[in-house]
């Protein structure tokens, strides 16, 4: 009797998750599932404006505003710049979103009070980058990535203790640290999150703040332009945390980008994806951030002063307190602690205008030293956070595993083998992060630059959290050697 009720339970259960699925509409392209736009509009309760005569559309609802472009990968949500793993296709009935993207990005960053997987905070794993024999990129002034890293990386860690989080630093000196140690490192605090800090380098006109996590398994890095390789189906350490990682990485950008650069939409580059090495083997939820460009002549002047720097750190510091009160428990949810901005320094008059009078003989005066350009510090804004939710116990868009491409692409550069520039007296190293030229495709129509507030905690009949399980490949995958064995954790240092 027992055993004919739990059938007829199971029985009930596959009926339910069969209909449900029959709400997504799904269209298989370039050997790749991808769901209708009407029933993406269906699911997350946007109006659905019909076929597009144009190239661009925007969907709005009670919480959120979405810019697509056709046969793009930019958009914006809530006037935030996006980068997804799959343009936006169509057919002569609708368009159509990549599913990697629904459930990787827009489910995340549309609710991220439904991820499954949260971890409460007990510290963040400060990761300055480069240092030692590897410089990072140079200016054209001879300032060195890796000295505002670093600088930059105490200065969040100041801003983060003041607000009571412990914090662990990766490196506090200008020596080298390699980037397997990096994430075997951050491996050690598992309830810690990891942020990485860089500076970016390319053409002369790339400017701009952006925002790294870890790519999805069955996606390319964002600079892949849409296309995968062999490698890209490989599953790692940095995918057991997909949903986090896209999570912490949109708090820290929206705070960062509308901080640093606020009302410039060219300077936002956007939340990103990327294999870099200390994304793709961290544990832990991880995020690498791109504080601006030292190959541009302008904004290497900007990054090399004090000001900007403790804004970025400033800014990084309020993202992770936003994403921790996010990961705190209903019951321990509060308001995050407020990071408050440094007073920008009045000008000081140089040394040598400083004339001792000849007729008081008394000791030498304290030299004043110039200060660098500073940059006026706006009131932060709240703006809402991403997470993922990828559990295939739930109904969800019921989707077969995607194949790999027919013919695969090229290997992407390997981010951990530093490249030297022959061209360039200076010893040139490129950054870990893989060098990145300002994206060629064209913005049409202006996003929106509304700040929506942050989406109740515990919102009332809301549907199933979107789910699929993870893309297999269709031929053997040889996996990377087995990682270093992780010492014994010391202790971290306290707040």
């Amino acid at each position: 009797m027992k055993l004919g009720w739990i059938f007829g339970l199971v029985a009930a259960l596959c009926l339910s998750a069969q209909a449900y699925a029959a709400d997504w509409e799904l269209v298989t392209r370039e050997g790749r599932e991808y769901v209708t736009l009407k029933s993406f509009c269906s699911f997350y309760n946007f109006q659905y404006p019909g076929v597009p005569q144009t190239d661009s559309m925007r969907l709005r609802n009670d919480r959120a505003s979405i810019l697509l472009k056709l046969d793009s990968r930019e958009c914006f949500i809530n006037g935030v710049r996006y980068w997804l793993s799959f343009g936006v296709r169509s057919t002569k009935d609708d368009w159509l979103l990549s599913r990697v993207d629904l459930v990787k990005l827009f489910e995340p960053v549309l609710r991220p009070y439904l991820i499954d997987i949260k971890r409460p905070v007990q510290g963040v794993i400060i990761d300055p980058g480069h240092g030692g024999s590897d410089n990072g990129a140079i200016s054209s002034r001879r300032v060195m990535e890796k000295d505002l890293t670093l600088d930059t990386a105490l200065r969040l860690e100041k801003a983060l203790r003041a607000a009571g989080v412990k914090t662990v630093m990766t490196r506090r000196s200008d020596v080298y640290v390699d980037l397997y140690e990096r994430a075997q490192r951050a491996a050690a605090y598992p309830g810690y999150i990891f942020v990485s800090i860089h500076f970016n380098s390319a053409g002369a006109e790339a400017r701009g703040l952006e925002t790294y996590c870890s790519s999805p398994r069955g996606a390319g890095s964002t600079q892949a332009g849409g296309q995968v390789t062999r490698a890209d189906y490989q599953k790692t350490p940095g995918n057991e945390t997909d949903s986090l990682n896209v999570l912490l990485a949109s708090e820290v950008h929206k705070v960062a980008a509308a901080a640093l650069n606020p009302n410039d939409i060219e300077a936002d580059r956007g939340v990103k994806r990327a294999r870099f090495v200390v994304l793709r083997q961290n544990t832990v939820p991880s995020v690498l951030v791109e504080g601006g460009f030292l190959s541009n002549r302008m904004e290497s002047s900007v990054l090399a002063t004090a000001a900007y720097r403790q804004k970025l750190a400033e800014s990084i510091a309020r993202g992770v307190l936003n994403y921790a009160a996010i990961m705190a428990p209903p019951e321990k949810r509060v308001t995050p602690p407020q990071v408050r901005p440094t007073e920008t320094p009045k000008p000081v008059t140089p040394a040598t205008a400083i004339v001792p009078k000849p007729a008081t003989p008394t000791s030498s005066a304290p030299v004043a030293k110039p200060v660098q350009v500073t940059v006026p510090t706006p009131a932060p804004t709240p703006v809402p956070a991403p997470t993922t939710a990828t559990s295939s116990s739930n109904p969800g868009i019921p989707v077969a595993p995607e194949p790999p491409p027919a013919a695969p692409v090229a290997t992407e550069p390997n981010p951990e083998k530093p490249s030297y520039s022959s061209s360039n007296p200076a010893p040139t190293v490129a950054t870990e992060a893989e060098t990145e030229v300002k994206t060629s495709e064209p913005h049409s129509g202006t996003p929106s630059t509304t700040i929506y507030p942050t989406t109740p905690a515990t919102p009332v009949e809301e549907k199933p959290r979107v789910t699929a399980p993870e893309p297999e490949p269709s031929t053997t995958i040889y996996h990377d050697e087995a990682a270093p064995k992780t010492h014994a954790a010391p202790e971290p240092d306290q707040p």
